[in-house]
C-alpha cells in the first residue's frame, strides 16, 4: 500500500506541473500494481481515488490543449438522444415499466450534467489562473445553472462549484488591490 501511496504522489506532482500525459501513465501504473493486491475496502476506495486523479488529469489536459468545446459538443449530443430515449419511454403502456425506464433516463441525464459541471468548474478553474476572469466567472455560473437542475442526489452538488468561484472571485479582488481598483475589487 506504501508503494502505491509512493506512485500515487508521483503523478501528483506530475499534474501538479501540469504534465497530464504523464501523470496519466502514473496513474494507471498504479491502478496495475492494485490489481495484484487482495482488495479490501481500503484497496477499493484507494482505487476509485486513483481512477479520479486519472481522470481529473484527462480533464486538465482536455482544457490545457483547449478541446473542451468538441467535449462539451459530446455533452449535448449526449443529451439530445437521452432526450429522445425520453421522449419514447413516455409512450410505454405499462406504468411501472415506463416508471422505471424514466427514471433511469433521468438519472442519465444526471451523470451527463454531471460531467459537464467538472469540466466547467476545471475550465473556470484554469481560466482564473491565467487571470481570464470574465470567461471563469461565465463557466462557474453555468455549471451552477446546470447543477440546479440535476435532480438525482447521487450527482447534485457533488463538486464545490461554489467554493471554486468563490475562491477565483478572491483571488480577482486580491488582484485588483494590488492595482490599487479598489472600485473593481
Amino acid at each position: 500500500m506504501a508503494q502505491i501511496g509512493e506512485v500515487v504522489r508521483e503523478g501528483n506532482d506530475k499534474l501538479t506541473s501540469k504534465y497530464y500525459e504523464e501523470a496519466i501513465k502514473i496513474f494507471n501504473n498504479a491502478l496495475v500494481m492494485t490489481n495484484k493486491m487482495y482488495l479490501t475496502q481500503e484497496m477499493e476506495e484507494e482505487i476509485n481515488r486513483i481512477k479520479s486523479l486519472v481522470y481529473q488529469a484527462e480533464l486538465k489536459g482536455l482544457v490545457d490543449r483547449g478541446d473542451l468545446s468538441e467535449e462539451l459538443q459530446k455533452f449535448e449530443k449526449e443529451i439530445d438522444k437521452l432526450n429522445k430515449k425520453m421522449d419514447y419511454a413516455k409512450t410505454i403502456d405499462d406504468a411501472t415499466r415506463r416508471f422505471q425506464e424514466m427514471e433511469q433516463i433521468k438519472k442519465s441525464i444526471d451523470e451527463v450534467f454531471y460531467s459537464k459541471i467538472k469540466l466547467l468548474v476545471e475550465q473556470g478553474v484554469q481560466l482564473a489562473e491565467s487571470e481570464n476572469f470574465g470567461e471563469s466567472f461565465k463557466n462557474f455560473e453555468d455549471a451552477i445553472n446546470i447543477n440546479d437542475s440535476i435532480k438525482s442526489p447521487e450527482f447534485k452538488n457533488r463538486i464545490a462549484i461554489k467554493y471554486e468561484y468563490k475562491i477565483k472571485l478572491i483571488d480577482k479582488a486580491k488582484l485588483e488591490i494590488e492595482k490599487k481598483s479598489y472600485d473593481t475589487a
